[in-house]
């Protein structure tokens, strides 16, 4: 596991952070104060991103601003939850590669993501919290498997469903989604 509070002489400095493959988890506020984080390389072996672990700003931290320069993350396929407000605020987040083997998405993980153009849903995932992409300004298209469209409309993501986004599922080809 990640130290809580990692490289705390060295927050603002650091662009760039690649988690070791040992890691499993990656804990409460475990970046909070990365004001220069551009780019974070998460690793196969990672099982769960924890809440306010990006998080712009924290309940606990009002008004202090962090991982806002954050552009792209890419989820390994082992992680199985990204936590409650896991990205919470990160405003520059334009691409989020969520894996197949991910399961869950907790209440605001991504909120107020404001860049977040695009998501692809894994067809392994089995719970979205209905607030999971609140305030997603720039969202204009979510893609899903065929088989998550039932789960998708009744439950989490219906705002979405009759809004503006684009719903674009994904489609079988050899096996795979």
């Amino acid at each position: 596991m990640i130290n809580r509070h990692f490289g705390i002489a060295h927050r603002e400095l650091a662009s760039a952070y690649s988690i070791p493959s040992s890691v499993r988890a990656i804990p409460l506020t475990a970046f909070f104060g990365c004001t220069g984080l551009v780019n974070v390389e998460l690793k196969e072996g990672l099982e769960s991103i924890g809440c306010r672990a990006f998080a712009a700003f924290g309940f606990r931290f009002p008004a202090f601003t962090v991982c806002t320069l954050l552009q792209h993350i890419s989820i390994p396929s082992t992680v199985k939850e990204i936590g409650r407000c896991a990205f919470l605020s990160c405003t520059q987040l334009v691409n989020v590669e969520l894996r197949e083997g991910l399961e869950r998405i907790h209440e605001w993980a991504f909120r107020e993501c404001s860049s977040l153009e695009r998501i692809i849903i894994p067809s392994t995932v089995n719970n979205i919290h209905k607030d999971a992409f609140r305030d997603c300004s720039g969202l204009v298209s979510i893609e899903f498997c065929e088989e998550m469209e039932q789960f998708i409309t009744d439950l989490s993501l219906r705002r979405w469903w009759n809004s503006r986004i684009s719903k674009l599922p994904l489609r079988r080809a050899s096996g795979s989604f």
